[in-house]
């Protein structure tokens, strides 16, 4: 059995993480569904935003995306335009609008993020039972690591 402790570790780590990211560099998504996207870059951003955030308003989604309020109210007129994300008004403050993520707009990032999902299961066919049982054992720590992470900090 290999030494784990000290330099051989952070070696360990540092080679998943490459790994990792080769293997997220390589993941192809159907180009069907992007070059059909009649999405910018930012209407795409803010729509992930706000279906991540479930709900958010124009401050909170300026502040994530390093811009000013004013700056994003086109792209959201064209999301709305488009049907993906609605625009209502805040009841506790009339002068804030909660911005949410359609029903149009949680299929279209569906879409999206089924040819990832796919690849990903493809990769795993390709793995033995004990592989699949070892690397779903790990990946359930990884998850309920960082779930109590963001309880900590929330």
């Amino acid at each position: 059995m290999e030494n784990l402790s000290g330099t051989d570790r952070k070696q360990l780590i540092d080679e998943i993480g490459n790994a990792m990211q080769l293997m997220a560099r390589s993941w192809k998504f159907d180009p069907e569904v992007w070059l059909g996207l009649n999405l910018t870059t930012a209407q795409l951003k803010c729509l992930l935003f706000i279906d991540y955030a479930g709900s958010t308003n124009f401050k909170n989604l300026s502040d994530a995306l390093g811009v000013t309020p004013p700056s994003i109210t086109d792209v959201i007129d064209r999301l709305v335009a488009q049907q993906l994300v609605s625009r209502e008004e805040n009841p506790e403050n009339r002068r804030m609008q909660v911005l949410k993520t359609t029903e149009a707009g949680r299929t279209f990032i569906a879409k999206l993020t089924e040819s990832r999902r796919n690849m990903l299961s493809s990769l795993l066919e390709k793995l033995t039972q004990e592989d699949l049982f070892v690397l779903n054992r790990i990946f359930n720590k990884l998850v309920k690591s960082n779930i109590g992470r963001q309880g900590s900090q929330g």
